[in-house]
């Protein structure tokens, strides 16, 4: 039988994530012409089907009550990892990315929207590498994220080859 933390965190990951992502794009920014979430398959996939996974099986591994008695030593590794997630994505979809979407209208301005979902990226950067480091030996524990960074790089290459598409024109 499943735990009351595994269904409470994927479905707070599902209403933090993708339920809040929808309410901005769709019904806050509904006058936006920009694509609204979910922008890519990287969003599908990463956001409603990986991410709640990953929070899930941290929580039947014991994570939620870790949150409450750390390791100093991994928090600070954490918010490190989260700080440092944090910004480099925010300089570059607020800045570098060339694509609008509902999180950001035009370039170098993000919406509400958009910086509620830098802090949503915060929040589960600091979740995933605070998990990872307490349950490194659990192999399930990893495959949610892989998949995660496999979505990521295919997104990089999109992007990259569309731009390399884009200037030979």
């Amino acid at each position: 039988m499943v735990g009351d933390e595994v269904l409470l965190a994927a479905i707070v990951t599902w209403i933090l994530g993708p339920v809040m992502y929808n309410i901005f794009s769709r019904v806050i920014y509904k006058e936006n012409k920009e694509p609204k979430f979910p922008v890519s398959q990287f969003d599908f996939l990463g956001d409603v089907i990986l991410l709640p996974v990953f929070n899930a099986l941290a929580a039947s591994a014991g994570s939620l009550y870790l949150l409450f008695t750390p390791s100093l030593d991994y928090v600070y590794y954490s918010l490190a990892a989260a700080i440092i997630v944090t910004l480099g994505f925010g300089h570059y979809r607020k800045n570098l990315a060339k694509h609008n979407d509902w999180s950001r209208p035009i370039k170098g301005k993000f919406n509400a929207g958009g910086w509620y979902h830098l802090a949503y990226i915060f929040l589960q950067t600091y979740f995933i590498v605070f998990t990872l480091l307490n349950f490194y030996y659990m192999i399930v524990l990893w495959v949610p994220i892989i998949g995660f960074v496999g979505l990521f790089l295919q997104r990089i290459e999109d992007l990259t080859t569309n731009k390399k598409k884009n200037t030979k024109k």
